[in-house]
């Protein structure tokens, strides 16, 4: 169905609007970003086309677009208008979003001080999986892991009336956790992917790729074929939070493919997964996208896992630029923090890549890794100007992103803090020196002192919800975190960088991720062993 957008929003395909007088719960899809982000997000579309499948329940998609009002896609509906208000929160800087969005609809940010008269707010995602604690004080329910197994019980406890037998009965459901009763809580998650629901029809705006509404990708049908990572690198949130990798067989997705772009029009692919490379038949599923005159998008490739065949399948696809994550230079520091990739892997696969016509190659990298040194900072321009060297000479044809290591939470590495400021930006300064003079590499930086903010909001207990509040009560901009701190008299950086204590509990420590606190010990010891971290 195609409906005009009836304020700022684009006119979409597969837009689904009620009556809300035929239904018993009122959902609003909240993202808080921009709608180009949130569209871009498998999960807001599998989310809108599971609960709008049911005919008790109307869900209207509502985002945080900048001097515009907080009113929902479908319906024009303010947040205090619905009976629940459920967030996808894919990063931390997104929780003060969230906290602003309550804020901007007259909704007490704070859940000690909802009644009922306003919605419930239940959250999930990869951030709050790993640690709700930073927005307990916030929303009322968390979601921890995958929310496919358990969303008609939440649909039932939704119905159930008054907001304290609402908790009371969300609290009593296998993976969701209700900050108010503090019970350990078990990752629920999805057993078999080809038994789990996919987002068939995707709502696509329809807008040119030059539109600010444009989600990421453009155009395109989201198709998830894996699920987890399988490598266990020790700073890698998925890695050890979704656990066991799963995949979708091809004969389900070609399923799911044919139905899909029968209904969303759309004449390109993005293959979803964190390891989607891992596929046990990847290269017979980007055959199949591509012998059907599709364009295909792989976001990330695994540089062991690209043949000539993948290679040219992309390039016959339409992508211009393949991605690796070498994480460093260093093949000493990539045993360090497990990645399970040699330089040498990454200069095949660079090469096969420049022969198979890519023209572009985009490079993922951190530093103040544990046990990291000059050398391994010089490294990565090294890496790259031997990648640049086999024939990679265009300007800017290399491109590098450079992140701090942030610690997450059920990880090896959760007990690392964040490496001093200036050791930080002494590393960049030198990336640039070294890089400065060869017109062949573009180098972009994540901002430090957004690194630290994260890092704060990764690794703190429930003492964050009042800064993300104060910091969205005055903007939510740097400038913001830097008045609050000053206001509350606290130090974010303080707790960033600040290495956790071995036997001492953890914020997170009753949550269960499906990894014991054991495990992730013996590896975090294990990266101090290689790397003779002091």
């Amino acid at each position: 169905m195609i409906i005009l957008g009836l304020s700022m929003y684009p006119k979409e395909i597969n837009v689904v609007k009620k009556d809300w007088r035929t239904v018993s719960v009122r959902f609003g899809l909240c993202y808080p970003s921009f709608y180009r982000v949130g569209m871009s997000c498998l999960a807001v579309h599998l989310l809108y086309e599971i609960l709008n499948s049911r005919g008790d329940v109307a869900c209207e998609r509502i985002f945080l677009e900048p001097d515009s009002s907080l009113l929902s896609v479908e319906s024009r509906q303010p947040l205090s208008k619905f009976d629940v208000l459920g967030f996808s929160l894919q990063y931390e800087l997104d929780y003060v979003n969230l906290a602003r969005m309550l804020l901007n609809s007259g909704i007490p940010p704070m859940a000690s001080e909802r009644g009922d008269g306003h919605p419930i707010l239940i959250a999930g995602g990869p951030a709050v999986t790993a640690n709700p604690e930073p927005i307990a004080p916030i929303v009322d329910a968390v979601v921890i892991g995958e929310v496919e197994p358990i969303i008609d019980d939440l649909i039932s406890a939704f119905q159930c009336g008054g907001r304290e037998r609402v908790l009371e009965e969300l609290a009593d459901i296998k993976g969701v956790y209700v900050p108010k009763f503090s019970k350990p809580v078990r990752r629920v998650w999805a057993s078999s992917l080809d038994e789990a629901p996919h987002a068939i029809s995707q709502v696509i705006p329809q807008v040119s790729a030059d539109s600010p509404f444009s989600p990421i990708f453009g155009r395109a049908f989201l198709l998830e074929v894996t699920r987890g990572c399988r490598w266990g690198c020790r700073f890698c949130l998925e890695g050890y939070n979704y656990l066991p990798m799963r995949e979708r067989s091809i004969e389900v997705i070609e399923g799911i493919l044919s139905e899909g772009l029968r209904r969303t029009f759309t004449d390109k692919v993005v293959v979803i997964g964190s390891a989607a490379f891992d596929h046990s038949r990847f290269e017979n599923l980007c055959e199949l996208i591509v012998s059907s005159g599709l364009n295909i998008s792989v976001p990330s490739m695994r540089a062991s896992a690209l043949t000539e065949r993948l290679a040219a399948l992309l390039v016959k696809g339409g992508q211009k630029t393949i991605t690796f994550a070498p994480e460093t230079g260093s093949d000493h520091l990539r045993r360090v923090v497990c990645k399970k990739l040699s330089t040498e892997e990454i200069l095949d696969a660079a090469k096969i890549a420049l022969n198979c016509g890519f023209k572009h190659v985009k490079l993922y990298f951190m530093i103040g890794l544990p046990g990291e040194s000059l050398d391994d900072v010089e490294s990565i321009v090294g890496l790259a100007k031997r990648i640049a060297d086999l024939g990679f000479s265009a300007r800017k044809s290399v491109r590098l992103t450079v992140s701090p290591f942030i610690p997450k939470a059920h990880t090896p590495f959760q007990w690392f803090g964040l490496e001093s400021l200036d050791s930080l930006r002494s590393k960049v300064k030198l990336l640039r020196k070294l890089a400065a003079r060869d017109p062949r590499i573009e180098l972009r930086f994540m901002r430090i002192r957004e690194a630290v903010i994260q890092a704060f909001l990764s690794t703190s207990g429930r003492e964050a919800a009042p800064i993300i509040v104060r910091v969205a009560e005055l903007g939510g901009s740097l400038a913001a975190w830097r008045r609050a701190e000053k206001e509350l008299g606290v130090s974010i950086e303080e707790v960033a960088l600040a290495s956790k204590e071995l036997d001492r509990p953890l914020p997170w420590d009753h949550i269960d991720v499906g990894v014991t606190r054991d495990f992730l010990l013996k590896r975090y010891c294990s990266a101090k062993d290689v790397a003779d971290v002091r």
